[in-house]
């Protein structure tokens, strides 16, 4: 395991460094990524194993929270309107996606339904699974969603705007000048967020535990310890890597066959994420990039790490990705027994 580990970050830096020197957008993310999904079509074994995303998830929410300010709470007042529609888009998304993959390429009721629900990958895996649907195919499909959208919304974005990362750095100066006591506090603080989360079952409690923490720290002042930017850039080539080594052991011939289905639907949600987006942002005065990343289901982890290091609102993003998950997760188990059913009673009804 350490070996395939080893592999996939190496090949992850080499595709990261490739990018960052031609000037790609998020270079250590999607050159990871780039590079750990030829890698592994090419038949290189290698891996990401979840317990490495563990601590890379706790960072991303350390980051999330410390960009909570008094005003950005005070704005939260102000989301009810795109909370609700990022509630209402989730169904109809699904729908659409499920319907593509039901008429389209040709998927059985229940594997459609989970391949489309968007977001909660193993989750989603699992509860298909269970219902009777291929778990092959809604990991290839829910892989797949993940990995187009956050390959294409960097690329799309900076073609119709000039994309700097121009977010405020993290200084690791003054990360150091912080206090032995500060530090103690982050952390002990963050690891009581991240046992709070899991007790009370947050949608990926390593980073919520640590999202909600961090906020709760640096708003009242209890720890101004600002992590340094490199860690920021380390969990890009973590997390670039792992979507890309996701694909290993599938051949390329099905990859294909079932990637352009995926990728049609991704594109199906982006675009209707965006007009939503537009809509909202004109309707409601929201910055439109941060309400676009709020509303394309890219994976929370994913879709709040390109808002961090592009600095339009974590906050907001990582908000209303955490309504959206937790909708899926709560209704997801429901639908499943429900389609369940409605799949054994099809197969009783007699020929005629």
């Amino acid at each position: 395991m350490i070996r395939l580990t080893v592999t996939a970050l190496v090949i992850g830096a080499i595709g990261g460094a490739i990018a960052a020197w031609i000037g790609l957008p998020l270079a250590w993310m999607l050159g990871a990524m780039l590079a750990t999904l030829v890698a592994s079509l090419a038949g290189v074994r290698a891996s990401v194993p979840t317990r490495l995303r563990q601590p890379v998830l706790m960072i991303l929410g350390v980051f999330i929270g410390g960009s909570f300010s008094p005003e950005s709470v005070e704005r939260i007042a102000d989301w009810p309107w795109s909370l609700a529609a990022v509630a209402a888009l989730v169904p109809v998304s699904t729908w659409l996606a499920a319907r593509y993959y039901t008429h389209v390429a040709g998927f059985d009721a229940v594997t459609a339904l989970f391949s489309a629900t968007p977001g909660g990958l193993s989750s989603m895996v699992m509860i298909g699974g269970a219902s009777g649907g291929d778990e092959r195919l809604i990991a290839l499909t829910q892989g797949l969603r993940v990995f187009v959208i956050v390959l294409l919304i960097p690329l799309a974005v900076g073609s119709v705007t000039p994309l700097s990362e121009a977010r405020a750095q993290f200084d690791a100066a003054a990360a150091m000048s912080a206090d032995l006591a500060e530090w103690s506090v982050l952390v002990l603080g963050v690891g009581a967020g991240i046992v709070v989360a899991h007790l009370i079952r947050l949608p990926v409690p390593q980073m919520t535990g640590a999202m909600f923490a961090s906020a709760a720290l640096h708003l009242t002042g209890a720890s101004t310890v600002l992590l340094p930017d490199l860690l920021l850039q380390l969990a890009l080539w973590i997390v670039g890597s792992s979507i890309g080594a996701q694909f290993a052991g599938f051949d390329l011939r099905t990859l294909l066959t079932i990637g352009r289905h995926a990728a049609m639907v991704a594109v199906m949600m982006i675009a209707l994420a965006a007009v939503v987006a537009v809509g909202l942002g004109a309707l409601l005065d929201l910055d439109t990039l941060a309400t676009l990343l709020a509303f394309v289901p890219g994976g929370i982890a994913e879709m709040c790490l390109i808002a961090v290091v592009l600095d339009v609102d974590p906050a907001f993003v990582a908000l209303h990705h955490l309504l959206r998950l937790s909708l899926i997760l709560l209704l997801a188990p429901v639908v499943g027994a429900m389609a369940k059913r409605h799949a054994l009673a099809k197969l009783a009804l007699p020929d005629r």
